[in-house]
């Protein structure tokens, strides 16, 4: 019974003759020492947030060639949690096998007399999902920490051009395939657009315009930023032209300030610039067929224009 858990139903004797009773451990049992276990936990999870925290900076090479390649912050994230989630499997199954050994060792031995040991299946169950949920929870700081350095430019400092009166140069630190260029141009033109007449997010547009200027292909439009009580607006052109490298474009964002506090201006700037840098992420993580209707796009247009 204190093994397995089960009731028992027996024949007692009594005044009246045999009497049929429940016999049941369950009501009778009880539990202690919770406290250790939520130290323990608590040690572990430690142990595992050290661990990985130390993985991810030791990786920081690592991590910025997954971002090169077109991974996404969070995709990156998500091989943290993977390899995680591979420790605390490992963990749980090296965990329960010296378990039962122990249990072998006590039950043969007869070290501590009067232990039961249950190894049952639900137990088995809770206690892996217990120590899984641990080290998952124990990887989201680290994680987090790999997505932000897989994003370097939602950190102002890698802006280091500073406004020049109205207007802000500002050569992004990406680049781009010669054959992607304008159809990269026209998905972005599709994004501003999607903000024009809302007031509803970090900005709103008006005026977008997708066009090509030789070897040149820009996007242009007027934005107003979030908070809007500021009365920040501005012009912004995007430009992909042909850099030093053969078939590479380099991208520059012009600003130009309409309206608003001179101060205020570059501060409020942080966060459209954060989104502009996601939606070239987003770009790379397009599938094939996705692109193909961005490139048909520019060729109709080119039609249209001839």
């Amino acid at each position: 019974m204190p093994r397995l858990r089960l009731n028992l139903y027996a024949a007692v004797p009594s005044a009246n003759g045999l009497e049929v009773r429940q016999f049941s451990v369950l009501q009778g049992s009880k539990g202690a020492g919770m406290g250790l276990i939520l130290v323990q936990l608590a040690i572990a999870s430690i142990f595992v947030l050290n661990t990985m925290v130390a993985s991810v900076f030791e990786r920081t090479k690592e991590i910025g060639i997954f971002s090169a390649i077109g991974l996404a912050p969070n995709h990156i994230a998500m091989l943290f949690f993977a390899e995680s989630l591979v420790y605390g499997v490992l963990g749980a199954v090296i965990g329960y096998m010296a378990a039962q050994a122990t249990a072998k060792v006590i039950v043969a031995t007869g070290a501590l007399p009067g232990l039961t040991l249950n190894f049952s299946s639900t137990s088995a169950v809770m206690s892996a999902g217990l120590v899984m949920g641990v080290v998952l929870l124990s990887t989201i700081y680290p994680a987090r920490k790999a997505s932000q350095i897989a994003a370097p430019a939602m950190n102002e400092k890698v802006f280091e051009t500073e406004p020049e009166g109205d207007d802000w140069n500002l050569p992004l630190p990406f680049s781009i395939g010669a054959e992607e260029a304008a159809p990269l141009m026209e998905f972005l033109g599709e994004w501003l657009r999607a903000y024009e007449e809302y007031t509803i997010g970090s900005f709103v547009t008006a005026d977008t315009v997708t066009r090509r200027e030789g070897e040149d292909s820009v996007v242009e439009a007027t934005a107003w930023l979030a908070p809007y009580d500021l009365g920040v607006s501005q012009t912004l052109v995007l430009t992909a032209s042909p850099s030093t490298v053969p078939a590479v474009y380099k991208l520059d964002l012009t600003l130009h300030r309409l309206s608003g506090d001179q101060d205020n201006w570059p501060i409020v700037n942080q966060r459209f610039l954060g989104d502009l840098r996601r939606q070239f992420l987003t770009w790379r993580t397009l599938e094939s067929a996705e692109r193909e209707k961005y490139r048909s796009a520019v060729i109709s247009v080119g039609q249209t224009s001839s």
